[in-house]
């Protein structure tokens, strides 16, 4: 088994409420609208959150009574309600609503039988809830407190969740889907702020730390305690076989920074702490995964510094027989399903330089994209593709079921 990751970080939202009481809602890069069947986002700061004593369901309201994914499903954003779409066809269907106005992270278990949030009840106050759509049971995972719980992530078998805590609580706690046995699992310093990403099979808790310049990937072994810390590294997907994490980032070639291309692509063993580098520092990286088989791999790739668009590449799990997939210029985010390689894509309007703040003499070139912006599935062996969705705005996506 293999999972992929979204890449984020609860860093700059966990920064713009640890100074002040009063944050304002800030509008999420995971939003759909414009085009059919998506629902037009509503104008951002129109609402303000419900207060910290409403029910549950004042926050997170279901909008179907019961629901179960038909195959491989793809889960979007938009308007802040979560929409499900089908691989194998059919029309969206809107699942759950979140309350406008208030700043909230979501997450899928695997299979699609849960959904966690963490919402802001309250300026700078958050509560874990949980969404079971096919029993249509909605309720509270954490108890009201004065702390900021942030990023919940599911664990490898799907019965407890992690979520990372602020500065008056730093650290990441785990509670089981049925509200039962929270504790405090990773005890930190604040800064830097420590955001969980995943746990792998082996029990290695995956986090992301980071308060000012790169940030770290850490390994944690909530076992033994062990820790390994791998500057400038971010997780893209886990397989249970050992090397097992794909990560991107790391200092391109010359330099000890990595901000803030990410540049080359490695592989981890959690074990030993061993790596393999699997692509170099003079290439950019737009996320990487496993096929379902945990044996080849895709990443979306391009050449640093230069205004080539990045292109889907296959490999083996040392790197080798690379191929590139035709007709995927534009790609970033692969993410491999049973059904091939579903990629986010839009058109490159130009590319703007940022300088690295850490080191005068070094720059990258980032595209500006616009809009339409399209998730599509490729075969990985003929090149034959179709668009799964379009849309005006940029979105993420998340898979379950499949």
């Amino acid at each position: 088994m293999r999972r992929s990751f979204v890449r984020r970080s609860a860093l700059a939202l966990v920064l713009a409420l640890a100074s002040s009481a009063c944050a304002e809602s800030q509008t999420q890069d995971t939003s759909i609208g414009g085009r059919t069947p998506f629902p037009t986002a509503s104008a951002p700061g129109a609402a303000q959150p419900p207060t910290a004593a409403q029910e549950v369901t004042a926050f997170v309201r279901p909008l179907v009574s019961s629901w179960r994914p038909k195959g491989t499903t793809v889960v979007t954003m938009a308007a802040d309600k979560l929409i499900a779409t089908s691989l194998d066809g059919g029309s969206s269907t809107e699942l759950v609503e979140l309350v406008h106005g208030a700043e909230w992270e979501w997450s899928m278990r695997h299979d699609g039988g849960a959904f966690v949030a963490a919402v802001e009840m309250a300026s700078g106050i958050t509560r874990v809830a949980i969404w079971e759509p096919a029993a249509g049971v909605v309720r509270w995972l954490t108890a009201d407190g004065p702390f900021f719980q942030f990023s919940p992530v599911w664990s490898h078998d799907g019965q407890a969740i992690y979520f990372g805590g602020r500065c008056d609580q730093p650290g990441v706690s785990r509670v089981r889907a049925d509200g039962t046995g929270l504790q405090q699992v990773l005890t930190t310093r604040c800064p830097p702020i420590t955001t969980p990403v995943a746990e792998s099979a082996g029990g290695t808790l995956y986090v992301q730390e980071g308060w000012e310049g790169p940030e770290v990937l850490g390994l944690r072994d909530l076992t033994s305690g062990q820790k390994r810390n791998f500057p400038g590294w971010h997780l893209d997907a886990l397989r249970e076989r050992q090397p097992g994490a794909l990560a991107q980032g790391g200092p391109p070639v010359g330099s000890s920074q990595s901000w803030p291309a990410p540049t080359g692509l490695t592989l981890f063993d959690e074990r030993t702490g061993g790596r393999t580098d699997l692509l170099g520092g003079l290439t950019e990286v737009g996320g990487a995964d496993w096929d379902p088989t945990g044996t080849r791999i895709v990443a979306a790739i391009r050449p640093r510094r230069t205004r080539e668009s990045p292109v889907l590449a296959t490999m083996d799990e040392r790197g080798g027989a690379r191929r590139l997939i035709n007709g995927t210029s534009g790609a970033s985010r692969p993410t491999w399903v049973r059904e091939g390689i579903l990629y986010l894509w839009a058109e490159i309007e130009d590319w703007e330089r940022w300088d690295n703040p850490y080191a005068s003499d070094e720059f990258d070139l980032f595209p500006i994209l616009r809009p339409p912006f399209e998730l599509r599935l490729v075969n990985p062996d003929t090149g034959a593709s179709r668009v799964i969705l379009r849309s005006d705005t940029k979105f993420g996506f998340a898979v379950v079921g499949g």
